[in-house]
């Protein structure tokens, strides 16, 4: 039992590529930010270009890279954070890892 203003344990913030599982959860949070009806089931298209960020089995951020389009280049689709984990470095981590294992970066 804690006591009064004692934190609760700390969980890490896992990073990993989207998974079927996560694309309810990440089409939810999609929907309530961005908006109604988004469907990101595309993104299992480049497992290997995405980024999911979970907090315990909760999904609070996630980056999508669309590689190489025909002209050497790629693009990011979409990159979003949940506001309560604003400021935290998550964004830009996804940013950094997207661009590192980008072909041809």
């Amino acid at each position: 039992r804690r006591s009064i203003g004692e934190l609760p344990p700390l969980h890490p913030i896992d990073f990993c590529y989207v998974q079927p599982g996560h694309i309810a959860a990440i089409n939810e949070l999609a929907q309530r930010l961005l908006w109604p009806g988004i469907d990101l089931a595309e993104a299992l298209l480049y497992p290997d270009s995405s980024c999911v960020v979970l907090y315990k089995r909760l999904v609070i951020g996630f980056a999508f890279l669309v590689p190489d389009t025909g002209w050497n280049e790629a693009y990011l689709s979409y990159l979003l954070v949940h506001p309560d984990w604003s400021r935290a470095g998550i964004g830009k981590y996804m940013l950094y890892h997207l661009i590192q294992t980008c072909p041809g970066k």
